[in-house]
Protein backbone atom coordinates (compact mmCIF):
# COMPACT_ATOMS: atom_id res chain seq x y z
CA UNK A 1 0.00 0.00 0.00
CA UNK A 2 1.36 3.21 -1.09
CA UNK A 3 1.92 6.49 1.11
CA UNK A 4 -0.90 8.16 0.08
CA UNK A 5 -3.52 5.32 0.22
CA UNK A 6 -2.59 5.08 4.20
CA UNK A 7 -2.57 8.88 4.37
CA UNK A 8 -6.49 8.71 2.50
CA UNK A 9 -7.26 5.69 4.85
CA UNK A 10 -6.51 7.36 8.14
CA UNK A 11 -7.91 10.65 7.14
CA UNK A 12 -11.07 8.39 5.84
CA UNK A 13 -10.90 6.86 9.67
CA UNK A 14 -10.53 9.64 11.65
CA UNK A 15 -13.87 11.71 9.77
CA UNK A 16 -15.74 8.19 10.17
CA UNK A 17 -14.68 8.84 13.94
CA UNK A 18 -15.49 12.85 13.90
CA UNK A 19 -18.52 12.18 12.18
CA UNK A 20 -19.48 8.85 15.18
CA UNK A 21 -18.64 11.94 17.89
CA UNK A 22 -20.64 14.06 16.63
CA UNK A 23 -23.41 11.98 16.17
CA UNK A 24 -23.31 10.41 20.10
CA UNK A 25 -22.63 14.17 21.00
CA UNK A 26 -26.00 14.89 18.77
CA UNK A 27 -27.68 11.84 20.77
CA UNK A 28 -26.52 13.33 23.96
CA UNK A 29 -27.82 16.54 23.55
CA UNK A 30 -31.40 15.27 22.23
CA UNK A 31 -31.39 13.05 25.63
CA UNK A 32 -30.14 15.96 27.79
CA UNK A 33 -33.25 18.30 26.10
CA UNK A 34 -35.42 15.20 26.95
CA UNK A 35 -34.44 14.51 30.49
CA UNK A 36 -34.71 18.69 30.81
CA UNK A 37 -38.14 19.04 29.52
CA UNK A 38 -39.21 15.68 31.01
CA UNK A 39 -37.63 16.26 34.49
CA UNK A 40 -40.38 18.86 36.19
CA UNK A 41 -43.56 16.65 34.31
CA UNK A 42 -42.10 13.38 36.17
CA UNK A 43 -41.53 15.53 39.50
CA UNK A 44 -44.81 17.09 38.93
CA UNK A 45 -46.64 13.74 38.44
CA UNK A 46 -44.84 11.84 40.93
CA UNK A 47 -45.58 14.23 43.81
CA UNK A 48 -49.61 14.37 42.52
CA UNK A 49 -49.57 10.76 43.07
CA UNK A 50 -47.36 10.71 46.29
CA UNK A 51 -50.50 13.45 47.60
CA UNK A 52 -53.29 10.75 46.85
CA UNK A 53 -51.85 7.85 49.18
CA UNK A 54 -51.63 10.69 52.31
CA UNK A 55 -54.23 10.65 55.34
CA UNK A 56 -55.89 13.43 56.08
CA UNK A 57 -56.44 11.50 59.38
CA UNK A 58 -52.36 11.65 59.64
CA UNK A 59 -52.02 15.85 60.20
CA UNK A 60 -50.98 16.68 63.41
CA UNK A 61 -50.03 19.25 65.33
CA UNK A 62 -47.19 20.58 63.23
CA UNK A 63 -49.81 20.67 60.13
CA UNK A 64 -49.62 19.11 56.70
CA UNK A 65 -46.18 17.71 56.94
CA UNK A 66 -46.72 14.77 58.86
CA UNK A 67 -49.17 13.58 56.27
CA UNK A 68 -46.77 13.97 53.64
CA UNK A 69 -45.16 11.08 52.15
CA UNK A 70 -41.19 10.70 51.32
CA UNK A 71 -41.70 10.48 48.01
CA UNK A 72 -43.68 14.07 47.81
CA UNK A 73 -40.34 15.16 49.14
CA UNK A 74 -38.04 13.18 46.31
CA UNK A 75 -40.74 15.27 43.86
CA UNK A 76 -39.70 18.58 45.22
CA UNK A 77 -35.80 17.66 45.02
CA UNK A 78 -36.24 16.72 41.64
CA UNK A 79 -37.88 19.56 40.59
CA UNK A 80 -35.30 21.61 42.60
CA UNK A 81 -32.90 20.24 40.28
CA UNK A 82 -35.01 21.35 37.23
CA UNK A 83 -34.60 24.87 37.84
CA UNK A 84 -30.76 24.30 38.98
CA UNK A 85 -30.62 22.83 35.26
CA UNK A 86 -32.20 25.90 33.86
CA UNK A 87 -30.70 27.75 36.04
CA UNK A 88 -27.02 26.97 35.49
CA UNK A 89 -27.10 27.41 31.79
CA UNK A 90 -25.37 29.91 29.82
CA UNK A 91 -28.48 30.61 27.60
CA UNK A 92 -30.71 30.78 30.49
CA UNK A 93 -34.11 27.96 29.40
CA UNK A 94 -37.09 30.75 30.30
CA UNK A 95 -39.75 27.39 28.95
CA UNK A 96 -38.23 24.70 31.24
CA UNK A 97 -37.63 27.24 34.33
CA UNK A 98 -41.38 28.21 34.30
CA UNK A 99 -42.67 24.83 33.88
CA UNK A 100 -40.69 24.05 36.69
CA UNK A 101 -42.08 26.68 38.84
CA UNK A 102 -45.38 26.12 37.57
CA UNK A 103 -44.84 22.33 39.18
CA UNK A 104 -43.55 23.56 42.06
CA UNK A 105 -46.43 25.89 42.68
CA UNK A 106 -48.74 23.59 41.89
CA UNK A 107 -47.18 20.98 44.62
CA UNK A 108 -46.90 23.74 47.72
CA UNK A 109 -50.17 25.13 47.27
CA UNK A 110 -51.79 22.40 45.90
CA UNK A 111 -51.44 19.79 48.86
CA UNK A 112 -54.15 20.77 50.67
CA UNK A 113 -56.41 20.19 47.47
CA UNK A 114 -55.65 16.70 47.20
CA UNK A 115 -55.39 15.25 50.97
CA UNK A 116 -58.33 16.77 52.44
CA UNK A 117 -61.40 15.82 51.88
CA UNK A 118 -63.55 19.53 51.48
CA UNK A 119 -62.05 23.05 50.27
CA UNK A 120 -59.57 24.47 53.65
CA UNK A 121 -60.09 27.79 55.40
CA UNK A 122 -63.63 28.60 56.69
CA UNK A 123 -63.20 32.65 55.33
CA UNK A 124 -62.58 31.20 51.73
CA UNK A 125 -66.28 29.71 52.58
CA UNK A 126 -67.50 32.83 53.43
CA UNK A 127 -66.10 34.87 50.73
CA UNK A 128 -67.81 31.87 48.47
CA UNK A 129 -71.04 32.63 50.10
CA UNK A 130 -70.93 36.44 49.33
CA UNK A 131 -70.23 35.50 45.65
CA UNK A 132 -72.88 33.27 45.08
CA UNK A 133 -75.16 35.95 46.78
CA UNK A 134 -74.18 38.66 44.13
CA UNK A 135 -74.43 36.25 41.63
CA UNK A 136 -78.24 35.25 42.68
CA UNK A 137 -79.28 38.45 43.16
CA UNK A 138 -77.11 40.67 41.75
CA UNK A 139 -76.76 43.04 44.86
CA UNK A 140 -74.45 43.38 47.83
CA UNK A 141 -75.03 43.88 51.63
CA UNK A 142 -72.88 46.90 53.10
CA UNK A 143 -74.51 46.58 56.15
CA UNK A 144 -74.12 42.75 56.53
CA UNK A 145 -70.69 42.68 56.34
CA UNK A 146 -67.68 45.52 55.91
CA UNK A 147 -66.59 43.49 52.76
CA UNK A 148 -69.18 44.10 50.68
CA UNK A 149 -68.38 47.90 50.81
CA UNK A 150 -65.43 47.00 48.91
CA UNK A 151 -67.44 44.47 46.32
CA UNK A 152 -65.41 44.09 43.04
CA UNK A 153 -63.79 41.04 43.82
CA UNK A 154 -67.33 39.31 44.43
CA UNK A 155 -68.87 41.02 41.51
CA UNK A 156 -66.23 40.18 39.26
CA UNK A 157 -66.26 36.72 40.33
CA UNK A 158 -69.98 36.43 40.44
CA UNK A 159 -69.65 37.41 36.82
CA UNK A 160 -66.95 34.50 35.95
CA UNK A 161 -69.34 31.88 38.00
CA UNK A 162 -72.48 32.82 36.25
CA UNK A 163 -70.90 32.72 32.90
CA UNK A 164 -69.12 29.50 33.62
CA UNK A 165 -72.58 27.98 34.72
CA UNK A 166 -71.20 26.95 37.90
CA UNK A 167 -73.87 25.96 40.63
CA UNK A 168 -71.73 27.12 43.23
CA UNK A 169 -68.14 29.37 43.84
CA UNK A 170 -67.89 26.44 46.21
CA UNK A 171 -66.43 24.53 43.55
CA UNK A 172 -63.40 27.45 43.48
CA UNK A 173 -62.06 27.29 46.59
CA UNK A 174 -59.94 24.05 46.66
CA UNK A 175 -57.65 25.44 43.65
CA UNK A 176 -57.81 28.79 44.09
CA UNK A 177 -54.60 29.31 45.55
CA UNK A 178 -52.90 27.06 43.02
CA UNK A 179 -54.60 29.61 40.17
CA UNK A 180 -53.66 33.08 41.97
CA UNK A 181 -50.19 31.88 42.36
CA UNK A 182 -49.32 30.80 38.93
CA UNK A 183 -50.88 34.05 37.96
CA UNK A 184 -48.29 36.16 40.02
CA UNK A 185 -45.54 34.42 38.51
CA UNK A 186 -45.03 36.72 35.42
CA UNK A 187 -45.56 40.15 37.12
CA UNK A 188 -43.09 38.89 39.77
CA UNK A 189 -40.30 38.19 36.76
CA UNK A 190 -40.86 41.38 35.13
CA UNK A 191 -40.67 43.18 38.09
CA UNK A 192 -37.72 41.25 38.80
CA UNK A 193 -36.00 41.60 36.22
CA UNK A 194 -36.93 45.94 36.34
CA UNK A 195 -35.08 45.87 39.76
CA UNK A 196 -32.24 43.05 38.75
CA UNK A 197 -31.41 44.02 35.42
CA UNK A 198 -30.24 40.49 34.78
CA UNK A 199 -32.26 37.28 33.70
CA UNK A 200 -30.73 34.94 35.91
CA UNK A 201 -30.84 36.24 39.13
CA UNK A 202 -34.72 37.32 38.14
CA UNK A 203 -35.21 33.63 37.53
CA UNK A 204 -34.12 32.83 41.61
CA UNK A 205 -35.75 35.59 42.87
CA UNK A 206 -39.00 34.34 41.23
CA UNK A 207 -38.22 30.57 42.16
CA UNK A 208 -37.62 31.42 46.30
CA UNK A 209 -41.08 33.58 46.03
CA UNK A 210 -43.13 30.40 46.37
CA UNK A 211 -41.11 29.24 49.30
CA UNK A 212 -41.45 32.76 51.27
CA UNK A 213 -45.23 32.77 50.73
CA UNK A 214 -45.90 31.10 53.85
CA UNK A 215 -48.68 34.25 54.89
CA UNK A 216 -51.63 32.10 53.74
CA UNK A 217 -53.53 35.52 52.05
CA UNK A 218 -53.93 33.56 48.92
CA UNK A 219 -57.00 31.97 49.47
CA UNK A 220 -60.26 32.72 47.57
CA UNK A 221 -60.25 36.33 48.64
CA UNK A 222 -60.39 39.97 47.53
CA UNK A 223 -56.55 40.28 48.74
CA UNK A 224 -55.09 37.30 46.66
CA UNK A 225 -56.68 39.66 43.85
CA UNK A 226 -55.73 42.64 44.80
CA UNK A 227 -51.98 41.55 45.51
CA UNK A 228 -51.61 40.24 41.85
CA UNK A 229 -53.12 44.07 40.95
CA UNK A 230 -50.32 45.59 42.85
CA UNK A 231 -47.75 43.85 41.37
CA UNK A 232 -48.59 44.59 37.91
CA UNK A 233 -48.99 48.02 39.22
CA UNK A 234 -45.29 48.07 39.83
CA UNK A 235 -44.70 46.43 36.79
CA UNK A 236 -46.01 49.30 34.83
CA UNK A 237 -44.82 52.04 37.64
CA UNK A 238 -41.29 50.72 37.07
CA UNK A 239 -41.68 49.82 33.55
CA UNK A 240 -42.93 51.99 31.00
CA UNK A 241 -42.87 54.89 33.93
CA UNK A 242 -39.50 53.98 35.31
CA UNK A 243 -36.68 56.66 36.15
CA UNK A 244 -33.34 55.59 37.52
CA UNK A 245 -32.76 59.55 38.44
CA UNK A 246 -30.75 60.01 41.41
CA UNK A 247 -31.62 63.38 42.04
CA UNK A 248 -34.27 64.94 44.61
CA UNK A 249 -37.68 64.73 43.70
CA UNK A 250 -38.29 68.59 43.57
CA UNK A 251 -35.33 68.65 40.90
CA UNK A 252 -36.46 65.74 39.49
CA UNK A 253 -39.78 67.86 38.75
CA UNK A 254 -38.52 70.95 37.69
CA UNK A 255 -36.47 68.61 35.04
CA UNK A 256 -39.82 66.36 33.97
CA UNK A 257 -41.10 70.03 33.28
CA UNK A 258 -38.26 71.42 31.24
CA UNK A 259 -38.33 67.84 29.24
CA UNK A 260 -41.69 68.27 28.52
CA UNK A 261 -41.71 72.10 27.64
CA UNK A 262 -38.79 71.17 24.90
CA UNK A 263 -40.16 67.56 23.54
CA UNK A 264 -44.22 68.36 23.70
CA UNK A 265 -44.06 69.31 19.41
CA UNK A 266 -42.30 65.96 19.06
CA UNK A 267 -43.74 63.36 21.78
CA UNK A 268 -47.77 64.12 21.27
CA UNK A 269 -47.93 63.05 18.11
CA UNK A 270 -50.85 60.51 17.39
CA UNK A 271 -49.15 57.11 17.63
CA UNK A 272 -47.11 58.42 21.18
CA UNK A 273 -50.78 60.33 22.56
CA UNK A 274 -52.31 56.96 22.06
CA UNK A 275 -49.51 55.00 23.98
CA UNK A 276 -49.74 57.66 26.70
CA UNK A 277 -53.58 57.39 27.25
CA UNK A 278 -53.21 53.37 27.23
CA UNK A 279 -50.96 53.59 29.72
CA UNK A 280 -53.12 55.97 31.99
CA UNK A 281 -56.29 54.44 31.42
CA UNK A 282 -54.32 50.78 32.63
CA UNK A 283 -52.79 53.01 36.01
CA UNK A 284 -56.65 53.94 36.44
CA UNK A 285 -58.15 50.35 35.74
CA UNK A 286 -55.92 48.75 37.98
CA UNK A 287 -56.29 51.50 40.92
CA UNK A 288 -59.89 51.61 40.44
CA UNK A 289 -59.75 47.60 40.74
CA UNK A 290 -57.21 48.00 43.58
CA UNK A 291 -59.42 50.76 45.81
CA UNK A 292 -62.93 49.06 45.40
CA UNK A 293 -61.92 45.32 45.83
CA UNK A 294 -59.88 45.33 49.20
CA UNK A 295 -59.08 48.05 52.21
CA UNK A 296 -55.22 47.77 52.86
CA UNK A 297 -54.06 46.90 49.65
CA UNK A 298 -54.48 50.66 48.23
CA UNK A 299 -52.45 51.60 51.57
CA UNK A 300 -49.72 49.89 50.48
CA UNK A 301 -50.06 50.78 46.74
CA UNK A 302 -50.09 54.37 47.58
CA UNK A 303 -47.43 54.65 49.86
CA UNK A 304 -44.98 52.42 47.99
CA UNK A 305 -45.53 54.71 44.76
CA UNK A 306 -45.11 57.43 47.00
CA UNK A 307 -41.81 56.36 47.94
CA UNK A 308 -40.81 55.51 44.68
CA UNK A 309 -41.48 58.89 43.37
CA UNK A 310 -39.31 60.64 46.66
CA UNK A 311 -36.54 58.86 45.34
CA UNK A 312 -36.94 58.94 41.83
CA UNK A 313 -37.32 55.78 40.69
CA UNK A 314 -40.63 56.37 38.75
CA UNK A 315 -41.53 59.43 36.30
CA UNK A 316 -45.48 59.32 37.44
CA UNK A 317 -44.59 62.10 40.02
CA UNK A 318 -48.46 63.21 40.80
CA UNK A 319 -50.07 59.54 40.40
CA UNK A 320 -49.44 59.13 44.32
CA UNK A 321 -52.11 62.28 44.69
CA UNK A 322 -54.00 60.73 41.95
CA UNK A 323 -54.54 57.30 44.14
CA UNK A 324 -55.00 58.84 47.31
CA UNK A 325 -57.79 60.86 45.85
CA UNK A 326 -59.17 57.29 44.17
CA UNK A 327 -59.06 55.52 47.08
CA UNK A 328 -60.45 58.48 49.59
CA UNK A 329 -63.06 59.10 47.30
CA UNK A 330 -63.95 55.04 47.30
CA UNK A 331 -64.24 55.12 50.87
CA UNK A 332 -66.35 58.21 51.46
CA UNK A 333 -68.80 57.85 48.97
CA UNK A 334 -68.86 54.28 48.48
CA UNK A 335 -68.18 52.92 51.74
CA UNK A 336 -70.22 54.90 54.30
CA UNK A 337 -71.86 51.85 55.76
CA UNK A 338 -68.14 50.95 56.50
CA UNK A 339 -66.83 54.15 58.56
CA UNK A 340 -70.36 55.39 59.92
CA UNK A 341 -70.50 55.37 63.74
CA UNK A 342 -67.30 53.14 63.50
CA UNK A 343 -64.55 55.91 63.63
CA UNK A 344 -63.09 54.50 66.36
CA UNK A 345 -62.33 51.57 65.20
CA UNK A 346 -61.01 52.68 61.93
CA UNK A 347 -58.95 55.58 63.89
CA UNK A 348 -58.31 54.01 67.80
CA UNK A 349 -55.05 51.89 66.68
CA UNK A 350 -52.89 54.12 64.51
CA UNK A 351 -49.17 54.03 65.73
CA UNK A 352 -49.75 50.77 67.68
CA UNK A 353 -46.81 48.70 66.41
CA UNK A 354 -47.54 46.02 68.76
CA UNK A 355 -51.00 46.15 68.15
CA UNK A 356 -50.49 45.15 64.57
CA UNK A 357 -47.87 42.85 64.53
CA UNK A 358 -48.29 40.75 67.77
CA UNK A 359 -51.63 39.35 66.70
CA UNK A 360 -50.23 37.64 63.87
CA UNK A 361 -48.21 35.15 65.90
CA UNK A 362 -50.38 34.36 69.16
CA UNK A 363 -47.07 33.70 70.85
CA UNK A 364 -49.49 32.68 73.48
CA UNK A 365 -50.76 29.31 72.60
CA UNK A 366 -49.91 26.06 72.70
CA UNK A 367 -46.14 24.39 72.20
CA UNK A 368 -46.54 23.09 68.95
CA UNK A 369 -48.16 26.66 67.67
CA UNK A 370 -45.61 28.72 69.07
CA UNK A 371 -42.89 26.54 67.62
CA UNK A 372 -44.96 26.93 64.34
CA UNK A 373 -44.60 30.61 64.52
CA UNK A 374 -40.50 30.57 65.38
CA UNK A 375 -40.26 29.02 62.43
CA UNK A 376 -42.48 31.53 60.45
CA UNK A 377 -40.31 34.26 62.30
CA UNK A 378 -37.18 32.06 61.21
CA UNK A 379 -38.04 32.64 57.19
CA UNK A 380 -38.65 36.36 57.92
CA UNK A 381 -35.48 37.09 59.92
CA UNK A 382 -33.35 34.83 57.18
CA UNK A 383 -34.89 36.72 54.19
CA UNK A 384 -34.57 40.06 55.79
CA UNK A 385 -30.95 39.58 56.68
CA UNK A 386 -30.03 38.11 53.19
CA UNK A 387 -32.01 41.10 51.38
CA UNK A 388 -30.25 43.70 53.55
CA UNK A 389 -26.63 41.87 52.81
CA UNK A 390 -27.67 42.00 49.03
CA UNK A 391 -28.59 45.81 49.64
CA UNK A 392 -25.37 46.55 50.55
CA UNK A 393 -23.42 44.01 47.99
CA UNK A 394 -25.35 45.11 45.19
CA UNK A 395 -24.07 48.89 45.10
CA UNK A 396 -22.08 48.53 42.73
CA UNK A 397 -23.78 45.46 40.86
CA UNK A 398 -26.25 47.37 38.21
CA UNK A 399 -29.19 46.46 40.89
CA UNK A 400 -32.49 49.03 41.22
CA UNK A 401 -31.59 48.72 44.95
CA UNK A 402 -32.96 51.50 45.87
CA UNK A 403 -36.26 50.97 44.45
CA UNK A 404 -36.29 46.96 45.94
CA UNK A 405 -35.18 48.67 49.43
CA UNK A 406 -38.32 50.76 48.79
CA UNK A 407 -40.74 47.79 47.88
CA UNK A 408 -39.22 45.90 50.73
CA UNK A 409 -39.42 48.28 53.64
CA UNK A 410 -42.50 50.65 52.65
CA UNK A 411 -44.99 47.92 53.56
CA UNK A 412 -43.79 47.11 57.02
CA UNK A 413 -43.67 50.90 57.58
CA UNK A 414 -47.21 51.77 56.76
CA UNK A 415 -48.64 48.54 58.28
CA UNK A 416 -47.00 49.76 61.64
CA UNK A 417 -48.56 53.13 61.38
CA UNK A 418 -52.61 52.14 60.87
CA UNK A 419 -55.10 50.15 62.63
CA UNK A 420 -56.06 47.45 60.64
CA UNK A 421 -55.07 44.84 63.16
CA UNK A 422 -53.21 41.87 63.68
CA UNK A 423 -53.41 40.78 59.96
CA UNK A 424 -51.64 43.78 59.06
CA UNK A 425 -48.15 42.44 60.03
CA UNK A 426 -48.62 39.03 58.06
CA UNK A 427 -49.61 41.35 55.10
CA UNK A 428 -47.01 44.06 55.31
CA UNK A 429 -43.93 40.82 54.95
CA UNK A 430 -46.02 39.72 52.23
CA UNK A 431 -45.93 42.94 49.96
CA UNK A 432 -42.09 43.30 50.98
CA UNK A 433 -41.41 39.98 49.21
CA UNK A 434 -40.79 41.13 46.04
CA UNK A 435 -38.03 44.12 46.84
CA UNK A 436 -36.78 41.41 49.55
CA UNK A 437 -36.35 38.26 47.25
CA UNK A 438 -34.80 40.34 44.45
CA UNK A 439 -31.96 41.83 47.24
CA UNK A 440 -31.80 37.91 48.41
CA UNK A 441 -31.07 36.85 44.76
CA UNK A 442 -28.28 39.27 44.30
CA UNK A 443 -26.88 38.09 47.50
CA UNK A 444 -26.62 34.50 46.63
CA UNK A 445 -25.43 35.33 42.92
CA UNK A 446 -23.03 38.09 44.59
CA UNK A 447 -19.79 35.48 44.52
CA UNK A 448 -20.69 34.21 41.29
CA UNK A 449 -22.68 31.85 39.48
CA UNK A 450 -20.99 28.57 40.98
CA UNK A 451 -21.10 29.74 44.23
CA UNK A 452 -24.18 30.79 43.88
CA UNK A 453 -25.53 27.04 42.81
CA UNK A 454 -24.83 25.97 45.79
CA UNK A 455 -25.74 28.98 48.32
CA UNK A 456 -29.56 28.68 46.42
CA UNK A 457 -29.28 24.88 46.81
CA UNK A 458 -28.98 25.39 50.27
CA UNK A 459 -31.77 27.81 50.81
CA UNK A 460 -34.31 26.02 48.62
CA UNK A 461 -33.72 22.66 50.92
CA UNK A 462 -33.93 24.96 54.06
CA UNK A 463 -37.05 26.86 52.78
CA UNK A 464 -39.04 23.55 51.62
CA UNK A 465 -39.61 22.04 55.59
CA UNK A 466 -39.65 25.76 56.49
CA UNK A 467 -42.50 26.70 54.02
CA UNK A 468 -44.33 23.66 54.93
CA UNK A 469 -44.60 24.01 58.41
CA UNK A 470 -44.86 28.03 58.00
CA UNK A 471 -47.91 27.85 55.90
CA UNK A 472 -49.76 24.36 56.45
CA UNK A 473 -48.52 24.11 60.58
CA UNK A 474 -52.43 25.06 61.73
CA UNK A 475 -53.86 23.15 59.09
CA UNK A 476 -56.05 21.19 62.36
CA UNK A 477 -57.99 24.24 62.75
CA UNK A 478 -57.98 26.05 59.69
CA UNK A 479 -59.36 22.58 57.60
CA UNK A 480 -62.95 21.88 57.18
CA UNK A 481 -63.87 19.11 57.65
CA UNK A 482 -67.59 17.06 56.11
CA UNK A 483 -68.95 16.79 60.07
CA UNK A 484 -68.55 20.48 60.39
CA UNK A 485 -70.73 20.88 57.66
CA UNK A 486 -72.70 18.58 57.61
CA UNK A 487 -73.56 19.97 61.14
CA UNK A 488 -73.94 23.94 59.91
CA UNK A 489 -76.03 22.65 57.39
CA UNK A 490 -78.29 20.77 59.72
CA UNK A 491 -78.78 24.23 61.87
CA UNK A 492 -80.01 26.06 58.62
CA UNK A 493 -82.30 23.66 58.11
CA UNK A 494 -83.33 23.83 61.83
CA UNK A 495 -83.20 27.60 62.15
CA UNK A 496 -85.58 29.96 61.45
CA UNK A 497 -84.45 33.03 59.17
CA UNK A 498 -83.81 36.03 61.56
CA UNK A 499 -82.16 34.22 64.70
CA UNK A 500 -78.92 34.39 65.86
CA UNK A 501 -75.73 31.85 65.17
CA UNK A 502 -73.04 32.10 67.68
CA UNK A 503 -69.27 30.55 67.73
CA UNK A 504 -67.53 30.23 70.93
CA UNK A 505 -63.98 31.19 68.97
CA UNK A 506 -63.69 32.75 65.52
CA UNK A 507 -62.42 29.84 63.31
CA UNK A 508 -65.71 28.48 62.06
CA UNK A 509 -67.11 27.59 58.69
CA UNK A 510 -70.27 29.52 58.13
CA UNK A 511 -72.39 31.59 55.71
CA UNK A 512 -71.55 30.01 52.63
CA UNK A 513 -74.99 30.39 51.87
CA UNK A 514 -78.63 32.20 52.71
CA UNK A 515 -76.78 35.62 53.18
CA UNK A 516 -78.18 38.07 55.16
CA UNK A 517 -81.10 35.52 56.60
CA UNK A 518 -79.14 34.85 60.14
CA UNK A 519 -77.42 37.55 62.42
CA UNK A 520 -73.55 35.98 63.20
CA UNK A 521 -72.09 36.55 66.57
CA UNK A 522 -68.17 34.92 67.15
CA UNK A 523 -67.07 37.65 69.36
CA UNK A 524 -67.16 35.15 72.30
CA UNK A 525 -63.60 34.74 72.72
CA UNK A 526 -64.04 35.34 76.83
CA UNK A 527 -66.08 32.51 76.40
CA UNK A 528 -63.56 29.86 76.66
CA UNK A 529 -62.07 31.78 80.04
CA UNK A 530 -65.62 31.82 81.48
CA UNK A 531 -68.66 29.90 81.88
CA UNK A 532 -72.07 28.89 80.79
CA UNK A 533 -73.65 32.10 81.55
CA UNK A 534 -71.05 34.42 79.50
CA UNK A 535 -72.93 32.39 76.65
CA UNK A 536 -76.76 33.04 78.10
CA UNK A 537 -75.91 36.72 77.89
CA UNK A 538 -75.29 36.86 74.33
CA UNK A 539 -78.67 35.37 74.07
CA UNK A 540 -80.76 37.89 73.37
CA UNK A 541 -82.58 37.02 69.83
CA UNK A 542 -86.18 36.40 70.30
CA UNK A 543 -86.61 34.74 66.90
CA UNK A 544 -84.27 32.20 68.34
CA UNK A 545 -80.71 31.76 69.51
CA UNK A 546 -78.31 28.73 68.58
CA UNK A 547 -74.61 27.71 69.28
CA UNK A 548 -72.75 25.52 67.29
CA UNK A 549 -69.54 23.39 68.59
CA UNK A 550 -66.85 22.34 65.85
CA UNK A 551 -63.93 20.64 65.98
CA UNK A 552 -62.21 23.32 64.31
CA UNK A 553 -63.06 25.65 66.80
CA UNK A 554 -61.52 24.15 69.70
CA UNK A 555 -58.35 23.05 68.01
CA UNK A 556 -58.29 26.80 67.64
CA UNK A 557 -58.75 27.41 70.90
CA UNK A 558 -55.77 25.12 72.36
CA UNK A 559 -53.71 27.24 68.91
CA UNK A 560 -54.07 30.42 69.74
CA UNK A 561 -54.90 30.60 73.74
CA UNK A 562 -53.16 27.60 74.61
CA UNK A 563 -56.25 25.83 76.90
CA UNK A 564 -55.91 22.55 77.49
CA UNK A 565 -57.22 19.69 75.21
CA UNK A 566 -60.20 18.97 77.83
CA UNK A 567 -61.43 22.09 77.55
CA UNK A 568 -63.53 21.61 74.32
CA UNK A 569 -65.14 18.43 76.26
CA UNK A 570 -65.90 20.41 79.38
CA UNK A 571 -67.76 23.37 77.51
CA UNK A 572 -70.18 20.19 75.65
CA UNK A 573 -70.61 18.72 78.75
CA UNK A 574 -71.68 22.28 80.72
CA UNK A 575 -74.03 22.64 77.48
CA UNK A 576 -75.49 19.38 77.93
CA UNK A 577 -76.50 19.86 81.56
CA UNK A 578 -77.63 23.74 81.50
CA UNK A 579 -81.72 23.90 81.40
CA UNK A 580 -81.91 26.57 78.88
CA UNK A 581 -79.86 24.56 75.92
CA UNK A 582 -80.72 21.81 74.17
CA UNK A 583 -79.06 19.41 71.64
CA UNK A 584 -80.18 19.84 68.47
CA UNK A 585 -77.77 17.70 66.46
CA UNK A 586 -74.24 16.02 66.88
CA UNK A 587 -71.63 14.33 64.78
CA UNK A 588 -68.54 13.60 65.56
CA UNK A 589 -67.10 16.77 64.53
CA UNK A 590 -69.90 19.42 65.22
CA UNK A 591 -73.01 19.96 67.91
CA UNK A 592 -75.73 22.02 67.72
CA UNK A 593 -77.37 23.66 70.63
CA UNK A 594 -80.72 25.87 70.65
CA UNK A 595 -81.05 28.25 73.79
CA UNK A 596 -84.74 27.52 74.84
CA UNK A 597 -84.59 30.26 77.44
CA UNK A 598 -86.97 33.00 75.34
CA UNK A 599 -89.73 30.22 75.57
Amino acid sequence: MTVTSKTNLIQNEDRQDSHRTRTVRSQLTILFMLIRHALPLAALALGMWSLTTAHESAIGQYGLIQALPPLYFISLAMLSGSFIMAWRSSQPRLADFFLSLIALVVLLQGAPGVIESEPRFPVAWLHAGFTNYVAQTGNVLPSVDARFSWPSFFTGMAMVDRAGGLPSAILLIRWWPVVINILYLPPLYLLSGLLLHDTKKAMLAVWLFPFANWVGQDYYSPQSAAYLLYLVLLCVVLGPYGSNRRATIFRHARASLRRLEETVDRDWRPQALGHALTLFFVMLMLCGAIDTGHQLTPIFAIATVAFLVFFGRTRLLAWPGVMLLLAVGWICYAAVAFWSGHLSVIFGGLGSVGGNYSGDLRLHGNVSHSQVDDIRLLIFAGIWALALIGFFLSRKAGVNRIAAGVIMLTPLLTAAGQSYGGEAGLRAFLFSLPGALCLVAATLTSSGLRLGIILAGALTTALVPGFLIARWGNELSEMVVPGEIAGMNALYRIAPPGSEIVSITPQVTWEYKDIGQYQYDNSLTEFAFGSTSSITAQMTNPRGDYVIITASQLEYAQEAYGLPPSWGTGVERSLNASPTFRLLYSNSTAQVYEYTGHK
